[in-house]
This record gives structure tokens, C-alpha cells and sequence, in this order.
């Protein structure tokens, strides 16, 4: 367990999530998506729908702000959205305002899903609920806001004397 993490990010989907780097792609699929078949790493969560595991994701996982569009949607045949759609925007947003989530027709969903980096399977019972996510990448602490630097980096960032008086 660990402290301000979801439980649904489990040591090995945070390894992977560590091990990806900028570019690669994790596509987050149904219960339906023929993950076993497509995925070079396959992590299985039946308890889990999309919409809690890609906030959880979205906590820790930078999307590529060099694409316009760095996550995509499976879409119907007919180029329609799934049903969480909307639910899906809403959940992005939190995380990542600028972000925008675009659409893949099912079909070519697949051979792109094929070459993520690692396919988690959801237990989610809705259809067409399928994701692919670009990863970007993490800001060097000093190019992160003001409000990001913690008291504890604060102290750490102190010169050595400073540090040393305090325990005197």
C-alpha cells in the first residue's frame, strides 16, 4: 500500500507505467478487447471499470502534450462514440485541461492496441470502452509551479550549513 496512490494502480501497473517512456502507448481496454491475443504485456483487473482506473492512471501518468491529440478513443464502425464517452472527457479534463481525446474507428483500433507498450484489461462491461494513452513527459522539478515544491524540497534544497545548524 502506499500513501496518496490508488489501490487500483498496483505495483505492476505502476512499474510499467515507470518503465514507458515518452511515446509510448498504453491502451486501457474492456472486458470484450481481445487483449491475450494483442498484447506484448498483458495486466488483467476484472474488478475494475475504465473510468476509476483512468482517473487512477491519469493521477500518475503524463499525457504527451507534443501531439494534439494524446489519447484516442475506440470508436463504433460507423465512427460513433462509445457510451462512456463523455464520462471519458470529463475524467481527462481533471487531470489534463489541455488534453484532447480523439476517435479510432474499431478496426483500426486493434493493430494500434497491438503495438502499445502494454495492454491493461478492465473488467468494463460497456462497450467501445477502449483507450489508447501517449505518454508525455515529467517536468524537471525546477521547471514545475511554485505550489508543486513542497516544504520537505524546500529544506532539501538547502544549503548544507543551513541544514546542519537546524540540528545543532
Amino acid at each position: 500500500m502506499l500513501k496518496g496512490i490508488s489501490p487500483l494502480l498496483t505495483g505492476e501497473l505502476l512499474k510499467v507505467l515507470s518503465e514507458m517512456g515518452h511515446g509510448d502507448q498504453l491502451a486501457i481496454v474492456d472486458r470484450n478487447f481481445p487483449a491475450a491475443s494483442h498484447a506484448t504485456r498483458l495486466i488483467e483487473l476484472p474488478g475494475c471499470q475504465t473510468l476509476e482506473l483512468l482517473a487512477a492512471v491519469l493521477s500518475v501518468f503524463p499525457l504527451d502534450d507534443f501531439q494534439a491529440v494524446p489519447m484516442l478513443a475506440m470508436q463504433t464502425d460507423a465512427g460513433e462514440d462509445g457510451p462512456l464517452g463523455a464520462s471519458v472527457a470529463e475524467v481527462v479534463a481533471q487531470h489534463h485541461p489541455e488534453a484532447e481525446v480523439g476517435g479510432v474507428k474499431r478496426l483500426a483500433f486493434y493493430p494500434k492496441a497491438k503495438e502499445s507498450y502494454c495492454i491493461v484489461k478492465t473488467g468494463e462491461t460497456a462497450p467501445y470502452a477502449c483507450y489508447l494513452l501517449t505518454k508525455g513527459v515529467v517536468p524537471r522539478v525546477s521547471d514545475r509551479s511554485e505550489a508543486a515544491v513542497t516544504p520537505r524540497r524546500q529544506a532539501a534544497a538547502a544549503p548544507a550549513a543551513t541544514s546542519r545548524r537546524a540540528l545543532a
